[in-house]
């Protein structure tokens, strides 16, 4: 049994620009979590590797990137992760 949203993540990063358009869904699922248009870039049942651009949005008035967007970026990457190796039996919510 494989979690769906490994299983939709292996799909989509086969396609051209699939990556791109799965970090997307996930963050219109996630609205909180979109906010920082984070991208996956390889996801394996717990393991994720996920990318930030540096964009003003994400920076605070120091010029640096803001502490909650490095935190939203952890959550996010350790909740893609742990979802990635859940069984399509299993349901979390992630707090």
């Amino acid at each position: 049994m494989t979690s769906p949203l490994f299983h939709w993540w292996s799909r989509a990063r086969k396609i051209p620009g699939g990556p791109w358009l799965f970090s997307r869904f996930i963050g219109f699922v996630v609205p909180y979590t979109g906010t920082i248009r984070s991208k996956i870039l390889e996801l394996q049942p717990g393991f994720a590797r996920v990318a930030l651009n540096d964009r003003r949005r994400v920076r605070n008035h120091l010029k640096s990137v803001h502490a909650i967007a490095l935190m939203n970026l952890g959550e996010f990457s350790t909740g893609v992760a742990l979802m990635a190796q859940l069984s399509d039996r299993s349901r979390a919510i992630l707090n």
